[in-house]
């Protein structure tokens, strides 16, 4: 954060600490970050994790691979549209890191058909 300082002295940083594999951790970050911000110029995203086990489960139900590469990059979108709609002269800029490439897979089956590439291409 001292580095973006320097690059912008009159920028403001803060930092938020969540765990992001709980959607709910998702809006309690959004809920905190748009009081403070009158608009988000970029959206800068590359949660995720690599692991070559099998299903994870959260407490929220859901696979903690497709959380993190999927949902919460989503959600995060989601809830912070309205900050990212207010520039003035451009559109959003979001940039989610992942790779590139089309899902074969629906949403609902990746409940039962889960690879680490379904995981990997389907946010992209």
């Amino acid at each position: 954060m001292a580095s973006m300082k320097n690059i912008n002295p009159s920028s403001q940083t803060f930092f938020l600490q969540s765990d992001i594999s709980l959607l709910k951790n998702v809006d309690k970050a959004c809920a905190e970050i748009a009081p403070r911000e009158q608009k988000v110029n970029l959206l800068f995203m590359t949660p995720g994790v690599m692991t070559m086990k099998g299903r994870q489960e959260t407490a929220e139900g859901l696979d903690r691979k497709f959380v993190l590469h999927y949902y919460a990059r989503m959600r995060f979108i989601y809830k912070l549209l309205p900050l990212l709609r207010r520039l003035h002269n451009r559109g959003p800029r979001v940039m989610a890191l992942g790779y590139r490439g089309s899902s074969r897979y629906s949403t609902p089956w990746l409940r039962f058909v889960l690879a680490a590439q379904a995981c990997l291409t389907s946010p992209t």
